[in-house]
């Protein structure tokens, strides 16, 4: 008898874009990027209906436990959180080689920002309207018992009508497990809250 193995990525209802380099990347990078980022955002497609989609990807490197345990956090609580300014989860495949995050369509709010800088009157109200989001998004979080630990730019996206969606939430964690230690051999960087330098500081409310 003959045993056939399935292809997973066949049978998902999305088209993913290839493993490899951001198809549209930033050419003005973060000048203090992270040392070994978790996922690479790729374009693709719903088969269904040709709608477009956001993959992240996250390759399954051996003996980077680490990485791929945060990767799946993330992935975890996207799957259940649901809130209009949260990053949508569409679904999401895991495959010996990688493993993918399927989102509605989104920017990363680094390109975004360069694409369309926010000039005049009406940027300030682009800006003033995302920030607002945002908070939104984190008093959401608060209210759920979560904390983010990890906002910074590399966490905000923008869909196409406009609306900031709070992403990266591989360090997301309960309030009352404190603050994160900082990740061994991770320098500090200015964005940094004092808690990860110092925990004490970060006793008090959840904001």
């Amino acid at each position: 008898m003959w045993l056939f193995s399935r292809d997973p990525v066949r049978d998902f209802p999305f088209e993913l874009g290839q493993p490899g380099p951001d198809p549209d990347p930033d050419p003005d990078p973060d000048p203090d990027p992270d040392p070994a980022p978790l996922w690479r955002l790729l374009r693709g497609r719903r088969k269904a209906d040709g709608a477009p989609v956001s993959v992240f990807c996250h390759s399954l490197v051996p003996g980077d436990a680490a990485a791929t345990a945060l990767a799946r956090a993330a992935l975890k609580r996207l799957r259940t959180l649901r809130h209009p300014n949260v990053l949508g989860y569409l679904d999401s495949l895991e495959t010996e080689q990688s493993l993918y995050l399927v989102t509605e369509e989104v920017t990363p709010l680094r390109r975004h920002l360069r694409l369309r800088p926010p000039t005049g009157a009406m940027g300030e109200q682009e800006v003033a309207w995302g920030l607002h989001q945002l908070l939104t998004a984190l008093s959401f979080l608060c209210s759920s018992g979560l904390v983010h630990h990890a906002l910074g730019l590399g966490a905000i996206y923008v869909a196409p009508g406009g609306d900031w969606k709070l992403g990266g939430l591989e360090r997301a964690a309960a309030t009352s497990d404190g603050a994160p230690p900082r990740p061994p051999g991770t320098p500090p960087r200015p964005q940094d809250p004092p808690e990860l330098s110092d925990p004490a500081r970060g006793q008090g409310e959840p904001w």
